[in-house]
């Protein structure tokens, strides 16, 4: 059931750290983008240990420092509701953070978006786009339990009595069709069903990685989650991320029961990385540059009016000697031809 955007459908893949006063992110994708995971829980599938509420709360005020105070415990409710329903939680509450603009509720200029912070809806549910606003619920757990019912449907189950009229009106087209797919659903399924925006599931995984950078190890999913759950007749090791310091702290038992360490396999470096850049605007262009043998072309977005001084700053702090490809009117279009000059291997 693809929809229009229901907020903020531009901000996606670009909301990231200030650099020098402008809104700048960063993020392998083609070659080195890494697929979100099933939208369901397994044994092999689980939010790694690294994800914490604190943690997600942080990440969320290095964006929006004065979250709404009905938002406090949000974090928590998307770990409760989601460990009931066996969602990954953690994707949810980073496609909640880009449906939302981290809890803004405005887009990248500043201006409303089509769902207002009154309504408690956290992914743009029943939000078609011109100005059509979506359900609204009562309180904050239950538009978060609205998100994940509606993302338990994507997973192809039926939800009895869900919360959202839209998950009542629409979850048995919305369920035939993640059957069809022959595999368990994932967030990479989204795009282009929950929004029309092809570059959807990129953006949720463009957060997801932010969040690692700041909280975890910087691994990825599945080597995070694997670091989490020690083998059984092993002594454990707990790892704990420090807030903000980009490091793990591990308190080990004794070393006399300490197993000699597995070294982790390596994954050969991909000769081409396409990434996604922004400092806001409605104009995207691509830039090519190298580092080493590695070439990498980013898709950058900037301002019309002032492209060329923030493309030549772009370059000079990102990409030396870089040089620009081509420009586009939106960040799809600037993908799909990123796709074709650093195509997947």
């Amino acid at each position: 059931m693809p929809r229009q955007s229901s907020s903020l459908r531009g901000l996606r893949a670009v909301a990231g750290a200030v650099c020098a006063g402008l809104l700048y992110a960063l993020t392998a994708t083609a070659t080195a983008y890494a697929s979100p995971p099933p939208i369901r829980t397994t044994a092999a599938n689980r939010v790694p240990a690294c994800v914490t509420t604190d943690g997600l709360m942080a990440f969320l005020r290095t964006r929006n420092p004065t979250p709404a105070p009905k938002f406090e415990q949000i974090a928590t409710h998307y770990r409760e509701i989601g460990e009931t329903l066996r969602i990954r939680w953690d994707y949810a509450f980073f496609q909640m953070l880009i449906e939302t603009n981290y809890l803004k509720f405005r887009r990248g200029d500043g201006s409303p978006g089509d769902v207002n912070v009154s309504q408690n809806n956290f992914a743009g549910i029943g939000a078609t786009g011109n100005g059509v606003p979506g359900d609204r619920f009562p309180d904050v757990r239950t538009g978060v339990l609205a998100q994940l019912q509606h993302l338990v449907a994507y997973s192809g189950e039926r939800v009895p009595n869900p919360v959202a009229q839209r998950t009542r009106d629409k979850q048995d087209d919305i369920i035939f069709l993640s059957l069809k797919l022959g595999r368990p659903p994932g967030f990479a399924d989204l795009a282009r069903r929950w929004a029309v925006d092809p570059a959807y599931a990129r953006s949720i995984e463009t957060v997801a990685d932010l969040f690692r950078r700041d909280h975890c190890t910087g691994l990825a999913p599945s080597v995070e989650a694997a670091l989490s759950t020690p083998p059984a007749g092993r002594a454990q090791a707990q790892a704990e991320s420090r807030l903000g310091a980009g490091s793990t702290t591990v308190v080990a038992p004794a070393a006399s029961t300490l197993l000699p360490p597995t070294p982790p396999k390596t994954t050969p470096v991909p000769a081409c990385l396409l990434f996604t850049a922004s400092f806001g605007g409605d104009l995207t262009r691509l830039i090519a540059s190298r580092t080493g043998a590695q070439r990498r072309v980013t898709a950058l977005t900037v301002s019309r009016a002032q492209a060329d001084a923030q493309t030549d700053a772009f370059i000079k702090l990102h990409a030396p000697e870089g040089r620009i490809l081509g420009s586009y009117d939106t960040m799809a279009a600037a993908l799909a031809a990123g796709d074709r000059v650093c195509p997947a291997r």
